[in-house]
């Protein structure tokens, strides 16, 4: 039910939302008990629904309406997500990193 209805729209400076519990945010994403879904399934996930995995789809958001607190904490969720990944990708390339050049410097060795 809801306590107040504007047709048109509402222009503002500043809107503040309050939240009831930390449960509606998105900070278990740092959890050490999450699962990161591997890319690979996000990439199946989307050629098959065509949106990202907990992110409502555009018939969804016509049907229901946006939630303002649902729907940045399920963005914030996404790029919690995205910095993981990006973590993960940047771990492996230096290692890869520092294989190359352990191979460069064995290759050097080796044509001494």
């Amino acid at each position: 039910e809801y306590q107040l209805y504007v047709g048109g729209g509402i222009l503002t400076e500043r809107m503040k939302v309050a939240l009831k519990t930390s449960t509606e945010w998105s900070d278990h994403v740092f959890a050490p008990n999450y699962r990161l879904m591997p890319l690979e399934e996000v990439a199946a996930f989307i050629a098959e629904n065509g949106h990202l995995p907990s992110v409502p789809s555009a018939d969804c958001m016509v049907e229901e309406g946006l939630d303002v607190v649902k729907m940045n904490a399920i963005l914030l969720e996404k790029i919690e997500e995205l910095t993981l990944h990006a973590i993960a990708q940047n771990e492996r390339i230096e290692r890869a990193e520092r294989l190359i050049a352990e191979l460069l410097a064995r290759l050097a060795q080796n044509e001494d």
